[in-house]
């Protein structure tokens, strides 16, 4: 079982200098209509618009989450979007219950998120972390509010500069087009990629850095299914395309997966 914060953009970290934390969060929020728009187009039930609470087996805890069912798979099994963003894949096998309700599903707004977040962060690390927002981050700190500011004057300028390099790229290459992780599906039994080509993995997702690092840049990008390895493995293609051209990325993707047909052919590990 496990979760990531992508559909709704929600990422942060913690910094910490001496007894002071910090913590970061991004708070754009520029995929869901194009997440909305591919599960459309791939003829994918929309999700679902109304709060739903979901138990499934967790290494032999029962866990209870809340949020809407943005896709039903065949066999029954669920990827479930949480108010925070965060998504869950629950499995037909460890999937328990599934109990809707009559509340509409709304996601977290910022100013909700900052006020859990200092909440949280009094309740397991010290008393007095307050929010700072800037127009594209929420920082919720222990340290002097001064700092706080200061800090997110400098992640935006940081933002600012990384937004134009990209731009400068973009305008003489409409596309960006790669694979979307640097190793091929591994053992189900593997918690996580730790090595790669003799580089050492330092957490546990930086064995699909190259997808996570374009989500920083806020350019539109989608992956496919593209091809498969000498041991029928399948293999993603991640496409990034211009600031705000969702439907051009949805057009090369479609394109392509006329001209290969790759999307119709199943793993042979699937039965």
């Amino acid at each position: 079982m496990w979760s990531i914060s992508i559909a709704e953009l929600v990422l942060d970290f913690v910094i910490r200098f001496g007894s002071v934390s910090m913590r970061i969060v991004l708070t754009v929020f520029p995929t869901a209509l194009a997440v909305g728009l591919s599960l459309l187009l791939c003829g994918a039930a929309p999700p679902e618009r109304m709060l739903e609470k979901i138990t499934f087996d967790d290494d032999g805890k029962s866990r209870t989450i809340s949020g809407r069912v943005v896709v039903k798979a065949q066999d029954g099994g669920l990827l479930v979007q949480e108010r925070d963003g965060r998504l869950w894949t629950v499995t037909a096998e460890v999937l328990e219950k599934r109990v809707a309700t009559t509340k509409p599903f709304r996601p977290e707004g910022v100013d909700e998120l900052g006020k859990r977040l200092a909440a949280e962060l009094d309740k397991s690390v010290s008393p007095g972390f307050h929010v700072t927002r800037t127009r594209h981050y929420t920082i919720v700190s222990s340290a002097d509010p001064r700092f706080a500011r200061w800090t997110g004057r400098l992640f935006e300028r940081l933002r600012t500069a990384l937004f134009h390099r990209v731009r400068e790229f973009m305008d003489e290459y409409e596309y960006l087009v790669m694979p979307v992780s640097q190793v091929a599906p591994f053992d189900v039994q593997t918690p996580y990629i730790t090595e790669i080509n003799g580089q050492s993995m330092e957490t546990y997702i930086d064995w699909m850095m190259s997808c996570y690092f374009i989500t920083v840049t806020g350019l539109p990008a989608l992956s496919l299914p593209f091809g498969f390895t000498d041991d029928g493995l399948p293999v993603g293609l991640q496409i990034i395309g211009r600031h705000q051209d969702d439907f051009g990325v949805l057009q090369l993707a479609h394109a392509i997966q006329q001209a290969t047909g790759t999307w119709q052919r199943r793993p042979g590990v699937v039965g």
